[in-house]
């Protein structure tokens, strides 16, 4: 981007850390669910080890506890925005969708003891030195939300911003592209972005008694960003958005004309850029643009655009754990278990659509047509139809296989009892070794000699034996027809 005359006014970055703490769809908006929940989050502490390790002269409220329920802001219009929407916002609505939690004092990450920024300086590549005009990046962490989910997704939000006296766009982008990537610069932990993570390690909070690990090397970042300067044109503006939705440095060339689908700009003054790795809300400072854009960022870039880029991200992340399914939770090859658990993967695709993918998410069209971008840009709806087609597929092929070994079950008994059947109706009828039928061996017994009944009864055992043999070779007879009957239809 050119930089002549160009200086970014405002900005503010945010980095997501998804997670994944289990089925909750049963129990979430339960009372006393989510009274346990609420507890085991807002009781959670920063390690006192950890505090004297990475945060240098720490203020006093580092002992205290982290979090507390995020509440709305004053002049936010809820009554615009779907449930989810709201309760990412920090409304609390029934059913209850998502918890929404804030630090209880931000100042635990943004100052040191005295109240003044505490910042970490992170050193620049040569190639991203030459870029930007600086040997390292400094950056200020800003604040902190956790979002609890009734999927079971949770999202971290670490905000910070890069707190130099005339930051260049360049200069956002070499430290977006620094933070984003732990494993780029093979830093120490102490000095390098892995701090980051560190960081949102330490802020996660211990949920039904399970500490759960962070996703990804490559975070997602959505960066508000505000500038002024004559070289800032219309073509610079969605340029600069694509590259910092991208997490690109000015090394990498976009062809806006690709990304098209990427960048939704309403206003000349206004571009919001989305991709899978991140997104962007840009906004230039001009003659023309109105006045409240100068507090744009601050008002509807937090309050509006960044929450629904949440709810967005909710979807993709919730999606790629649906769709990881079948490697995750294989279990014995078409065992009713299975068949359960990728039903039950349909079911909460049901409720996810129920409750969390509506077509429209505001009273407000640039709203929608933000949801829409967003949509577009994650195929959140050619995802969604994959998982309930695949796990829709998968049940009836497993429901094929069950079926099929009981018609196999069903060939094999019914061969065992027809063959009995057959055998037991000789017996009745004299046909074997001259033995009179059923009604007259009664009839004759009492009045034989002992010699002959013995005899008798000795045949009348081994053809006992004979019937029970007939009728086992019946069943298996009746097993293999129905085997290969079925291998041969599904020849044809």
């Amino acid at each position: 981007m050119p930089e002549q005359d160009v200086r970014v006014t405002d900005h503010e970055i945010h980095a997501l850390f998804p997670l994944d703490c289990g089925g909750m769809r049963d129990t979430f908006d339960q009372p006393s669910a989510t009274k346990s929940y609420e507890a085991q989050i807002t009781q959670h502490r920063l390690n006192p080890a950890w505090v004297s390790e990475f945060l240098e002269n720490p203020a006093p409220e580092s002992q205290d506890p982290l979090w507390i329920r995020l509440e709305p802001g004053k002049g936010i219009s809820l009554d615009d925005f779907q449930p989810h929407i709201r309760q990412i916002l920090g409304q609390s609505d029934q059913p209850l969708l998502c918890l929404a939690f804030r630090l209880r004092t931000p100042k635990v990450l943004s100052q040191i003891r005295g109240g003044k920024p505490r910042t970490w300086d992170f050193p620049l590549g040569k190639a991203a030195q030459a870029r930007c005009g600086r040997e390292n990046m400094p950056v200020q962490l800003l604040d902190a939300r956790f979002f609890m989910f009734r999927t079971g997704i949770a999202i971290l939000d670490i905000a910070w911003k890069y707190p130099v006296q005339e930051v260049t766009p360049d200069g956002v982008l070499e430290g977006n592209y620094l933070l984003s990537h732990d494993n780029h610069y093979g830093s120490t932990r102490a000095s390098g972005p892995e701090i980051l993570r560190t960081i949102a390690d330490a802020l996660l909070p211990t949920i039904q008694g399970n500490r759960f690990e962070l996703h990804g090397d490559r975070r997602i970042l959505y960066s508000l960003v505000q500038y002024r300067g004559d070289a800032a044109t219309e073509d610079t503006l969605s340029t600069f958005a694509l590259r910092l939705a991208l997490r690109q440095n000015n090394a990498y060339l976009p062809d806006r004309d690709a990304f098209a689908h990427g960048f939704y700009q309403p206003f000349p003054y206004l571009c919001h850029a989305a991709a899978v790795e991140g997104g962007a809300t840009v906004i230039q400072e001009s003659a023309e643009a109105p006045e409240f854009i100068r507090s744009f960022l601050r008002d509807k870039g937090r309050n509006t655009y960044l929450p629904l880029f949440i709810a967005e991200m909710h979807n993709h992340f919730w999606l790629l754990r649906q769709s990881q399914w079948l490697p995750a939770r294989r279990s014995s090859k078409g065992s009713r278990s299975e068949k359960q658990e990728i039903a039950e993967i349909y079911e909460a695709t049901v409720e996810y659509r129920r409750f969390f993918s509506p077509i429209l998410v505001s009273e407000i069209s640039v709203h929608n047509t933000f949801h829409e971008l967003w949509q577009r840009a994650l195929r959140i709806q050619e995802r969604t139809r994959q998982v309930e087609e695949i796990s829709q597929v998968t049940v009836s092929l497993l429901q094929e296989k069950r079926t099929r070994w009981i018609g196999r079950i069903s060939g094999g008994i019914g061969g065992f009892l027809v063959t009995r059947e057959i055998l037991e109706a000789l017996s009745f009828n004299g046909f074997f070794f001259n033995l009179p039928p059923m009604e007259e061996w009664f009839a004759r017994y009492p009045s034989m000699a002992p010699v002959i009944q013995e005899m008798l009864i000795h045949r009348i055992q081994v053809w006992d034996g004979i019937v029970f043999l007939g009728s086992v070779a019946g069943g298996l007879l009746g097993l293999w027809i129905s085997w290969n009957f079925d291998a041969s239809m599904k020849k044809e």
